[in-house]
């Protein structure tokens, strides 16, 4: 389907953008710890502010390519050993969340999962997801429902997440949750 921008231009930007940002050398002028954690192929690996970088195994674009148009589409049994990586990283980023609220003093964290976009690797309970996570035919955005079902996994992830990390400040937090568009009609 068609994409109302071309992550081609865009990801450089973003990619600038983040890695020149004011906001993150002003807090780390003024001693907060900068984390970023990824599970999700930002087009870089780590921010050059950061303190601690947490990166997991995405699903890139190079794999996605390659086993959408190949023979391997056809083998459902490869699926979950090409996309189990990116499902572990995932969920993992939730997790190290905890890990970061516990240690001492201000910090800036910068989370980035690619999660609802496709390919589509969770159920709502956090399982496989049903739907193809190799987009075959360049439709992965037509399958709405595999989105909807990744925006139910993360509402069911993030939530709990951000109550860990109100409960454990000492200093009321400023979180900023920034989501995806969508499918386009």
């Amino acid at each position: 389907g068609d994409r109302d921008c071309d992550s081609r231009v865009t990801r450089p930007v973003f990619v600038k953008l983040a890695s020149d940002n004011a906001l993150f050398r002003f807090l780390k002028q003024i001693g907060y710890k900068f984390y970023f954690v990824s599970a999700a192929d930002a087009g870089f690996d780590s921010l050059p502010q950061a303190d601690r970088v947490f990166h997991g195994a995405p699903l890139n674009d190079l794999i996605l390519t390659f086993a959408s148009n190949s023979p391997l589409r056809f083998v459902d049994y490869l699926i979950p050993l090409i996309t189990e990586p990116s499902r572990k990283a995932a969920s993992a980023v939730f997790d190290l969340i905890d890990q970061i609220v516990a240690s001492p003093g201000p910090k800036l964290v910068f989370m980035h999962v690619n999660l609802p976009h496709p390919p589509y690797l969770f159920a709502p309970d956090g399982k496989r997801s049903k739907y193809p996570p190799i987009d075959y035919y360049g439709e992965a955005w037509a399958l709405k429902e595999g989105y909807v079902d990744q925006v139910r996994y993360i509402e069911k992830r993030l939530v709990p997440t951000l109550q860990t990390i109100l409960k454990n400040s000492t200093t009321p937090p400023v979180i900023i949750v920034q989501g995806d568009h969508g499918p386009a009609p």
